[in-house]
């Protein structure tokens, strides 16, 4: 009886990972969309990263900040911990409100489309992108959700909402998305306090 009631729980607790299938397709930018409220720093939460980010599993203590520059282009720095501190800094061009073009310098590994569905701009923001289009239009082959938030730990309330949000966008939890782990942060890599992506 008692191993039977430990196999109910751990099947009640699993959740399949997100069908690629459901988040292929481009979402539109959220309507209204303001880039001086959504810039500033954020903490990776929660995410489905494309088959492309081999080692994306293994990443703890995910966060972004950075810069807006002059013509439309913010200037991102991400940073993580992958048993060592990593940082990347990315140049991001502004095609319209909510939408965005990544270049990664170093290759494609963080390149492509950036799409903003939503965001409440205090507490958190979701973004999908994709690292490879498909040659049928607003298809992606190689899509990836994340989550960020405002606080590193984000409470019960906000996740509620978070999970409000994905579920309209794509019929998904954040069950289905990883958990970015938290285990020491990567300070003195910040680009200061001029926003973020």
């Amino acid at each position: 009886m008692f191993a039977f009631t430990v196999v109910a729980l751990l099947l009640a607790s699993y959740s399949e990972a997100i069908d690629t299938n459901k988040i292929m397709f481009q979402p539109p930018p959220m309507k209204n969309f303001d880039l001086n409220a959504w810039l500033g720093p954020w903490f990776y939460a929660f995410r489905s990263p494309p088959c492309s980010w081999s080692g994306a599993n293994e990443m703890t203590d995910y966060e972004s900040t950075g810069r807006l520059l002059k013509n439309g282009v913010i200037l991102a720095k991400e940073t993580w911990r992958n048993e060592i501190c990593n940082s990347l800094q990315i140049l991001v061009y502004v095609k319209g409100p909510g939408i965005f073009t990544a270049k990664d310098p170093l290759g494609n590994t963080f390149s492509g489309t950036v799409v903003v569905p939503y965001t409440d701009y205090k507490t958190f923001t979701i973004t999908w992108g994709c690292t490879k289009m498909s040659a049928l239009g607003n298809k992606c082959d190689d899509p990836w959700i994340n989550v960020k938030t405002r606080m590193i730990k984000p409470g019960p309330k906000i996740i509620g909402q978070i999970n409000y949000h994905l579920t309209r966008l794509w019929g998904v939890t954040v069950d289905q998305l990883q958990v970015v782990r938290r285990q020491q942060r990567c300070t003195g890599m910040s680009l200061g306090k001029h926003g973020g992506f």
